[in-house]
């Protein structure tokens, strides 16, 4: 079951797929209108990350905070300033869809992970989020998935992934609705396949 959620906000719109539990993995879909510079590991040299659209795969498998509606909710505030434009759409569709949080909303954030320094840039836009409800982990094949595209590139390896060397959670990809919608709907067939692997497999 997938839900749609549009906000206020020109351009930005938040996309629920599953209908169970408050776990699961997401891509965020981030706009540079500017050249972002940003220095991605401590002590490291900056990286540049020309204007245009980019797709980052994250999870969050916890509850609470470390649950969908607390991390989201988290990427779309900032350390200092205004949070992400999408964030009032964002906090209604996840309430909506009993994800939450829908009290409490945090002011600001610790910077900490690498997709952190780029959504604190105020060149940086989040535009769309694509969330899929699952118990068990999707963000590695959703990432898979978009290393196989052919019209995504990959920007700096590592970033997202540092658990996993040589890969990339986030990828440069064209501007387009239309990629963006066959994008939600490859994500969709995956979240599908787990969930008939998982059903095909033996009771214990």
């Amino acid at each position: 079951m997938a839900g749609t959620a549009r906000g206020k906000t020109r351009g930005s719109r938040v996309v629920i797929i599953g209908s169970e539990g408050t776990r699961g993995a997401y891509l965020l879909h981030v706009r540079a209108t500017r050249p972002i510079r940003i220095v991605v590991r401590r002590g490291g040299s900056s990286s540049l990350f020309p204007p245009g659209d980019y797709v980052y795969v994250g999870s969050a498998m916890g509850r609470g905070a470390a649950g969908l509606g607390g991390r989201l909710v988290r990427h779309a505030t900032r350390s200092a300033g205004r949070p992400q434009s999408i964030r009032p759409a964002l906090v209604r569709a996840l309430a909506a869809a009993d994800l939450g949080p829908t009290s409490r909303l945090p002011a600001r954030k610790t910077v900490h992970w690498h997709i952190d320094r780029l959504l604190e840039a105020p060149a940086a836009r989040l535009v769309e989020v694509t969330i899929l409800r699952t118990a068990r982990r999707l963000e590695g094949a959703l990432a898979a998935m978009l290393a196989a595209d052919p019209e995504a590139q990959i920007v700096q390896r590592g970033f997202g992934a540092s658990d996993a060397p040589g890969r990339t959670h986030l990828f440069r990809v064209p501007a387009t609705a239309a990629w963006r919608r066959r994008c939600r709907a490859r994500a969709g067939v995956l979240l599908a396949q787990q969930r008939r692997a998982a059903a095909a497999e033996p009771a214990a």
